[in-house]
Protein backbone atom coordinates (compact mmCIF):
# COMPACT_ATOMS: atom_id res chain seq x y z
CA UNK A 1 0.00 0.00 0.00
CA UNK A 2 1.54 3.13 -1.31
CA UNK A 3 0.35 6.98 0.14
CA UNK A 4 -1.65 7.12 -3.37
CA UNK A 5 -3.65 4.29 -2.63
CA UNK A 6 -4.44 5.50 0.82
CA UNK A 7 -5.38 8.97 -0.12
CA UNK A 8 -7.88 7.22 -3.12
CA UNK A 9 -9.74 5.27 -0.10
CA UNK A 10 -10.07 7.77 2.66
CA UNK A 11 -11.29 10.32 -0.15
CA UNK A 12 -13.61 7.69 -1.40
CA UNK A 13 -14.47 7.20 2.23
CA UNK A 14 -15.36 10.86 3.05
CA UNK A 15 -17.08 10.79 0.31
CA UNK A 16 -19.18 8.17 2.08
CA UNK A 17 -19.64 9.91 5.24
CA UNK A 18 -21.13 12.51 3.23
CA UNK A 19 -23.61 10.82 1.59
CA UNK A 20 -24.72 9.20 4.68
CA UNK A 21 -25.36 12.98 5.60
CA UNK A 22 -28.14 13.14 2.72
CA UNK A 23 -29.47 10.08 4.19
CA UNK A 24 -29.68 11.13 7.49
CA UNK A 25 -31.59 14.80 6.77
CA UNK A 26 -33.73 12.69 4.60
CA UNK A 27 -34.84 9.63 7.54
CA UNK A 28 -35.81 12.36 10.31
CA UNK A 29 -39.35 12.80 8.76
CA UNK A 30 -39.93 9.12 8.63
CA UNK A 31 -38.64 9.13 12.76
CA UNK A 32 -41.52 8.95 15.48
CA UNK A 33 -41.53 11.63 17.51
CA UNK A 34 -39.09 13.76 16.18
CA UNK A 35 -41.57 17.27 16.46
CA UNK A 36 -38.73 19.63 15.80
CA UNK A 37 -37.69 18.36 12.05
CA UNK A 38 -39.91 20.20 9.32
CA UNK A 39 -42.39 17.52 9.38
CA UNK A 40 -43.32 14.08 10.83
CA UNK A 41 -44.50 11.87 8.45
CA UNK A 42 -47.90 10.15 8.77
CA UNK A 43 -45.77 6.95 7.96
CA UNK A 44 -43.02 6.45 10.48
CA UNK A 45 -40.93 3.60 12.12
CA UNK A 46 -38.99 2.64 15.09
CA UNK A 47 -36.36 0.88 12.66
CA UNK A 48 -35.32 4.41 11.11
CA UNK A 49 -34.55 5.46 14.68
CA UNK A 50 -31.89 2.43 15.16
CA UNK A 51 -30.49 2.38 11.42
CA UNK A 52 -30.43 6.69 10.98
CA UNK A 53 -28.98 6.74 14.48
CA UNK A 54 -26.60 4.46 14.43
CA UNK A 55 -25.23 6.20 11.03
CA UNK A 56 -25.14 9.59 12.77
CA UNK A 57 -22.91 8.05 15.83
CA UNK A 58 -19.81 7.72 13.35
CA UNK A 59 -19.95 9.37 10.53
CA UNK A 60 -19.39 12.89 11.44
CA UNK A 61 -16.13 11.54 13.42
CA UNK A 62 -15.16 9.90 10.20
CA UNK A 63 -15.41 12.74 8.45
CA UNK A 64 -12.96 15.01 10.83
CA UNK A 65 -10.81 11.85 11.45
CA UNK A 66 -10.14 11.98 7.02
CA UNK A 67 -10.01 16.06 7.10
CA UNK A 68 -7.52 16.03 9.84
CA UNK A 69 -5.27 13.60 7.83
CA UNK A 70 -5.62 15.49 5.19
CA UNK A 71 -4.69 18.91 6.42
CA UNK A 72 -1.54 17.49 7.66
CA UNK A 73 -0.76 16.15 4.28
CA UNK A 74 -1.91 19.43 2.81
CA UNK A 75 0.20 21.40 4.89
CA UNK A 76 3.31 19.51 4.74
CA UNK A 77 3.06 19.30 1.29
CA UNK A 78 2.24 22.91 0.33
CA UNK A 79 3.00 24.67 3.05
CA UNK A 80 1.45 27.21 5.59
CA UNK A 81 0.41 29.95 2.81
CA UNK A 82 -1.02 27.27 0.85
CA UNK A 83 -2.78 25.54 3.32
CA UNK A 84 -4.21 29.02 4.22
CA UNK A 85 -5.44 29.91 0.84
CA UNK A 86 -7.36 26.86 0.23
CA UNK A 87 -8.59 26.40 3.08
CA UNK A 88 -10.05 29.87 2.97
CA UNK A 89 -11.23 29.50 -0.73
CA UNK A 90 -12.53 25.85 0.08
CA UNK A 91 -14.35 25.88 3.42
CA UNK A 92 -14.55 29.27 4.19
CA UNK A 93 -15.90 31.13 1.13
CA UNK A 94 -18.58 28.16 0.65
CA UNK A 95 -19.58 29.23 4.30
CA UNK A 96 -19.96 32.20 3.36
CA UNK A 97 -21.89 31.79 -0.03
CA UNK A 98 -24.57 29.87 1.03
CA UNK A 99 -25.38 30.33 4.39
CA UNK A 100 -26.70 33.21 3.33
CA UNK A 101 -29.06 31.28 0.88
CA UNK A 102 -29.75 28.51 3.53
CA UNK A 103 -30.99 30.14 6.23
CA UNK A 104 -34.00 32.09 4.50
CA UNK A 105 -34.41 29.11 2.10
CA UNK A 106 -34.71 26.79 5.17
CA UNK A 107 -36.77 28.83 6.95
CA UNK A 108 -39.39 29.14 4.19
CA UNK A 109 -40.01 25.38 3.75
CA UNK A 110 -40.09 24.88 7.34
CA UNK A 111 -42.84 27.43 7.59
CA UNK A 112 -45.03 25.33 4.89
CA UNK A 113 -44.36 22.16 6.22
CA UNK A 114 -45.64 23.55 9.65
CA UNK A 115 -48.93 24.74 7.30
CA UNK A 116 -49.34 21.49 5.97
CA UNK A 117 -48.69 19.23 9.11
CA UNK A 118 -51.32 21.90 10.66
CA UNK A 119 -48.07 22.65 12.99
CA UNK A 120 -48.01 26.39 15.20
CA UNK A 121 -45.27 28.63 13.50
CA UNK A 122 -42.55 29.23 15.93
CA UNK A 123 -41.09 32.63 15.48
CA UNK A 124 -37.38 32.08 15.66
CA UNK A 125 -35.43 33.78 17.98
CA UNK A 126 -33.47 37.03 17.20
CA UNK A 127 -29.83 36.46 15.40
CA UNK A 128 -27.38 36.44 17.97
CA UNK A 129 -23.70 35.32 18.16
CA UNK A 130 -25.04 32.26 20.78
CA UNK A 131 -28.21 31.98 18.34
CA UNK A 132 -27.17 31.20 14.82
CA UNK A 133 -28.28 28.99 12.61
CA UNK A 134 -25.41 27.39 11.22
CA UNK A 135 -27.53 24.63 9.32
CA UNK A 136 -26.30 21.72 7.88
CA UNK A 137 -23.21 23.63 7.08
CA UNK A 138 -22.02 23.77 10.88
CA UNK A 139 -19.27 21.21 9.90
CA UNK A 140 -17.71 23.72 7.77
CA UNK A 141 -17.30 26.77 10.55
CA UNK A 142 -15.96 23.97 12.90
CA UNK A 143 -13.56 22.84 10.69
CA UNK A 144 -12.38 26.21 10.55
CA UNK A 145 -11.93 26.58 13.85
CA UNK A 146 -10.00 22.69 13.76
CA UNK A 147 -7.47 24.66 11.26
CA UNK A 148 -7.04 27.73 13.53
CA UNK A 149 -6.23 25.52 16.68
CA UNK A 150 -4.18 22.56 14.72
CA UNK A 151 -1.98 25.30 13.56
CA UNK A 152 -1.92 27.59 16.52
CA UNK A 153 -1.07 24.03 18.55
CA UNK A 154 1.55 22.49 15.78
CA UNK A 155 3.22 26.02 16.20
CA UNK A 156 3.42 25.58 20.16
CA UNK A 157 4.71 22.07 20.08
CA UNK A 158 7.71 22.78 17.08
CA UNK A 159 8.91 26.01 17.96
CA UNK A 160 8.96 25.47 21.99
CA UNK A 161 7.20 22.29 23.32
CA UNK A 162 9.14 19.81 21.28
CA UNK A 163 12.20 21.51 18.77
CA UNK A 164 13.63 17.62 19.31
CA UNK A 165 10.91 16.23 18.00
CA UNK A 166 11.24 13.70 21.05
CA UNK A 167 7.76 13.82 22.03
CA UNK A 168 6.38 13.41 18.68
CA UNK A 169 7.82 10.45 18.11
CA UNK A 170 7.28 9.32 21.33
CA UNK A 171 3.30 10.17 20.15
CA UNK A 172 4.13 8.07 17.41
CA UNK A 173 5.35 5.16 18.55
CA UNK A 174 2.52 5.04 21.26
CA UNK A 175 0.21 5.81 18.57
CA UNK A 176 1.22 2.45 16.48
CA UNK A 177 1.54 0.40 19.61
CA UNK A 178 -2.07 1.21 20.99
CA UNK A 179 -3.43 0.56 17.12
CA UNK A 180 -1.39 -2.67 17.50
CA UNK A 181 -3.36 -4.02 20.56
CA UNK A 182 -6.31 -2.92 19.29
CA UNK A 183 -6.54 -0.36 22.28
CA UNK A 184 -6.41 3.36 20.82
CA UNK A 185 -10.08 3.47 21.33
CA UNK A 186 -9.66 3.32 24.72
CA UNK A 187 -7.63 6.12 24.67
CA UNK A 188 -9.95 8.33 22.28
CA UNK A 189 -12.72 7.55 24.48
CA UNK A 190 -11.77 9.56 27.20
CA UNK A 191 -11.64 13.25 26.66
CA UNK A 192 -15.63 12.87 25.53
CA UNK A 193 -16.64 10.73 28.65
CA UNK A 194 -14.84 13.05 31.18
CA UNK A 195 -16.59 15.92 29.23
CA UNK A 196 -19.74 14.05 29.47
CA UNK A 197 -19.36 14.89 33.15
CA UNK A 198 -18.83 18.60 33.23
CA UNK A 199 -22.19 19.26 30.86
CA UNK A 200 -25.25 17.94 32.57
CA UNK A 201 -27.20 18.75 29.55
CA UNK A 202 -25.16 15.89 27.58
CA UNK A 203 -27.25 12.93 25.98
CA UNK A 204 -25.68 10.03 25.07
CA UNK A 205 -28.78 9.56 21.97
CA UNK A 206 -27.48 12.44 20.49
CA UNK A 207 -23.41 11.24 20.83
CA UNK A 208 -22.15 14.09 19.60
CA UNK A 209 -24.50 16.29 18.74
CA UNK A 210 -24.19 18.92 15.72
CA UNK A 211 -23.27 22.15 16.98
CA UNK A 212 -26.02 24.24 14.59
CA UNK A 213 -27.03 26.90 16.41
CA UNK A 214 -24.85 29.03 17.77
CA UNK A 215 -21.39 30.59 16.60
CA UNK A 216 -19.65 29.77 19.94
CA UNK A 217 -18.03 26.62 20.40
CA UNK A 218 -19.77 24.45 22.13
CA UNK A 219 -17.73 22.08 24.59
CA UNK A 220 -18.72 18.39 23.51
CA UNK A 221 -18.40 18.93 19.69
CA UNK A 222 -15.39 20.79 19.70
CA UNK A 223 -14.23 17.98 22.26
CA UNK A 224 -15.74 14.70 20.21
CA UNK A 225 -14.67 16.14 16.64
CA UNK A 226 -11.86 17.92 17.57
CA UNK A 227 -10.54 14.09 18.79
CA UNK A 228 -11.46 12.74 15.52
CA UNK A 229 -9.34 15.42 13.70
CA UNK A 230 -5.99 15.77 15.94
CA UNK A 231 -6.57 11.24 15.43
CA UNK A 232 -6.37 11.70 11.80
CA UNK A 233 -3.67 14.22 11.73
CA UNK A 234 -1.73 11.74 13.99
CA UNK A 235 -1.90 9.02 11.67
CA UNK A 236 -0.77 10.95 8.78
CA UNK A 237 2.75 11.10 10.26
CA UNK A 238 3.12 7.59 9.79
CA UNK A 239 2.42 4.92 6.69
CA UNK A 240 1.76 2.25 9.54
CA UNK A 241 -0.68 3.53 11.34
CA UNK A 242 -3.38 2.85 8.57
CA UNK A 243 -1.79 -0.31 7.26
CA UNK A 244 -2.19 -1.62 11.16
CA UNK A 245 -5.76 -0.33 11.18
CA UNK A 246 -6.19 -2.39 7.85
CA UNK A 247 -4.75 -5.62 9.57
CA UNK A 248 -7.06 -5.01 12.27
CA UNK A 249 -10.17 -3.70 10.91
CA UNK A 250 -12.23 -7.77 11.50
CA UNK A 251 -11.46 -7.31 14.95
CA UNK A 252 -12.69 -4.08 14.79
CA UNK A 253 -16.22 -4.93 13.58
CA UNK A 254 -17.05 -7.28 16.33
CA UNK A 255 -15.58 -4.48 19.55
CA UNK A 256 -17.86 -2.53 17.75
CA UNK A 257 -20.82 -4.46 18.47
CA UNK A 258 -20.55 -5.49 21.73
CA UNK A 259 -19.34 -1.80 22.57
CA UNK A 260 -23.23 -0.54 20.56
CA UNK A 261 -24.71 -3.20 23.12
CA UNK A 262 -23.33 -1.33 26.26
CA UNK A 263 -24.14 2.07 24.90
CA UNK A 264 -27.29 0.86 24.65
CA UNK A 265 -27.74 -0.25 27.87
CA UNK A 266 -26.28 2.79 29.22
CA UNK A 267 -28.25 4.99 27.52
CA UNK A 268 -31.62 3.06 28.68
CA UNK A 269 -30.15 3.58 32.38
CA UNK A 270 -29.71 7.17 32.27
CA UNK A 271 -33.60 7.63 30.42
CA UNK A 272 -34.94 5.40 33.03
CA UNK A 273 -33.22 6.82 35.72
CA UNK A 274 -30.47 6.18 38.20
CA UNK A 275 -30.03 6.65 41.88
CA UNK A 276 -27.39 10.37 42.33
CA UNK A 277 -24.68 8.92 43.80
CA UNK A 278 -24.29 6.36 40.77
CA UNK A 279 -25.02 9.11 38.01
CA UNK A 280 -21.72 10.49 36.85
CA UNK A 281 -20.32 7.07 36.90
CA UNK A 282 -22.89 6.11 34.37
CA UNK A 283 -22.48 9.14 32.45
CA UNK A 284 -18.87 8.48 32.13
CA UNK A 285 -19.57 5.26 31.38
CA UNK A 286 -21.81 5.64 28.94
CA UNK A 287 -19.81 8.56 26.99
CA UNK A 288 -17.03 5.90 27.23
CA UNK A 289 -18.78 3.23 25.13
CA UNK A 290 -20.28 5.69 22.89
CA UNK A 291 -16.90 6.75 21.48
CA UNK A 292 -15.57 2.96 22.03
CA UNK A 293 -18.53 2.17 19.47
CA UNK A 294 -17.49 5.14 17.24
CA UNK A 295 -13.67 4.32 16.82
CA UNK A 296 -14.09 0.63 16.46
CA UNK A 297 -16.70 1.01 13.93
CA UNK A 298 -14.39 3.47 12.02
CA UNK A 299 -11.42 1.75 12.24
CA UNK A 300 -13.03 -1.29 10.78
CA UNK A 301 -14.73 0.89 7.80
CA UNK A 302 -11.09 2.55 7.20
CA UNK A 303 -9.88 -0.81 7.22
CA UNK A 304 -12.53 -2.17 4.32
CA UNK A 305 -11.88 0.71 2.48
CA UNK A 306 -7.87 0.84 2.27
CA UNK A 307 -8.21 -3.38 1.56
CA UNK A 308 -10.91 -3.01 -1.27
CA UNK A 309 -10.73 0.67 -2.43
CA UNK A 310 -7.48 1.49 -2.64
CA UNK A 311 -7.18 0.99 -6.89
CA UNK A 312 -8.00 4.05 -8.75
CA UNK A 313 -11.55 4.28 -9.63
CA UNK A 314 -13.20 7.00 -12.05
CA UNK A 315 -16.77 6.07 -11.01
CA UNK A 316 -15.55 6.48 -7.37
CA UNK A 317 -13.35 9.75 -8.32
CA UNK A 318 -16.77 11.52 -9.93
CA UNK A 319 -18.71 10.33 -6.60
CA UNK A 320 -16.02 11.82 -4.50
CA UNK A 321 -15.68 15.19 -6.43
CA UNK A 322 -19.20 15.69 -6.42
CA UNK A 323 -20.13 14.64 -2.87
CA UNK A 324 -19.35 18.09 -1.25
CA UNK A 325 -21.79 19.78 -3.88
CA UNK A 326 -24.13 17.59 -2.90
CA UNK A 327 -23.87 17.74 0.67
CA UNK A 328 -23.68 21.51 0.84
CA UNK A 329 -27.30 21.48 -1.71
CA UNK A 330 -29.29 18.92 -0.68
CA UNK A 331 -30.86 20.29 2.51
CA UNK A 332 -33.62 22.69 0.86
CA UNK A 333 -34.48 19.79 -1.55
CA UNK A 334 -34.76 16.87 0.54
CA UNK A 335 -36.96 18.66 2.96
CA UNK A 336 -39.56 20.23 0.52
CA UNK A 337 -39.58 16.59 -0.86
CA UNK A 338 -40.52 15.79 2.67
CA UNK A 339 -43.49 18.01 2.46
CA UNK A 340 -44.50 16.82 -0.70
CA UNK A 341 -44.60 13.32 0.65
CA UNK A 342 -46.38 14.19 3.92
CA UNK A 343 -49.21 14.64 1.44
CA UNK A 344 -49.05 11.24 -0.25
CA UNK A 345 -49.78 9.02 2.81
CA UNK A 346 -47.45 6.03 1.17
CA UNK A 347 -45.60 3.52 3.57
CA UNK A 348 -42.43 5.27 4.68
CA UNK A 349 -40.00 2.95 2.52
CA UNK A 350 -41.52 4.11 -0.60
CA UNK A 351 -41.52 7.66 0.03
CA UNK A 352 -38.08 7.77 1.33
CA UNK A 353 -37.01 5.52 -1.58
CA UNK A 354 -38.03 8.00 -3.88
CA UNK A 355 -36.66 11.27 -1.87
CA UNK A 356 -33.47 9.75 -1.98
CA UNK A 357 -34.13 8.95 -5.49
CA UNK A 358 -35.09 12.04 -6.73
CA UNK A 359 -32.60 14.10 -4.91
CA UNK A 360 -29.78 12.12 -5.82
CA UNK A 361 -30.66 12.32 -9.63
CA UNK A 362 -31.23 16.37 -9.72
CA UNK A 363 -28.18 17.07 -7.29
CA UNK A 364 -26.19 14.71 -9.79
CA UNK A 365 -27.42 16.81 -12.71
CA UNK A 366 -27.00 20.18 -11.39
CA UNK A 367 -23.28 18.90 -10.36
CA UNK A 368 -23.05 18.30 -13.67
CA UNK A 369 -24.50 21.27 -15.39
CA UNK A 370 -23.43 24.12 -13.09
CA UNK A 371 -20.89 22.89 -10.37
CA UNK A 372 -18.39 20.67 -12.13
CA UNK A 373 -16.63 22.41 -14.73
CA UNK A 374 -17.49 25.98 -13.92
CA UNK A 375 -16.07 28.51 -11.09
CA UNK A 376 -18.16 27.10 -8.44
CA UNK A 377 -16.40 23.39 -9.14
CA UNK A 378 -12.67 25.45 -8.88
CA UNK A 379 -13.67 26.66 -5.68
CA UNK A 380 -15.19 23.48 -3.82
CA UNK A 381 -12.99 20.99 -5.65
CA UNK A 382 -9.61 23.22 -5.92
CA UNK A 383 -9.87 22.81 -9.59
CA UNK A 384 -12.43 23.11 -12.53
CA UNK A 385 -13.07 19.58 -14.09
CA UNK A 386 -13.76 18.45 -17.55
CA UNK A 387 -17.24 18.10 -18.01
CA UNK A 388 -17.14 14.56 -19.37
CA UNK A 389 -13.97 13.32 -18.23
CA UNK A 390 -14.18 11.48 -14.82
CA UNK A 391 -10.31 11.73 -13.99
CA UNK A 392 -8.88 10.02 -11.09
CA UNK A 393 -7.32 12.74 -8.77
CA UNK A 394 -6.83 13.53 -5.13
CA UNK A 395 -8.75 16.24 -3.65
CA UNK A 396 -7.62 17.63 0.07
CA UNK A 397 -10.36 17.42 3.03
Amino acid sequence: MDSSDRLHALDGLRAFALFLGIYFHASLSFMPGLDEWVVTDTSTSAAIWIVSGFSHLFRMSLFFFIAGYFARLVYHRKGFRYFVRDRAKRIALPLVMFLPVMIPLLGLIWQWGAEQSHRSIVEPLPVSVRNFPLTHLWFLYVLLWMYVLALAGRYVVVRWLDRAERFRQFLDRTLLTLLRKRAAPLVLGVPLAITALAVPEWNPGTAIPSPDKSLIPQLVPMVGFGTAFVFGWLCQRSLATLTTITERSTSSGWLTLACFVLTFAGGAGLAKGVPAQWLPLVRFATAFCVELTIWYWNMFLIGMALKHLSAPSALRRYWADSSYWLYVAHLPLVTALQVVAFRLHWHWSIELTLILAISAALLLLSYKLFVRSTWLGAILNGARRPPLKLEQSVAPA
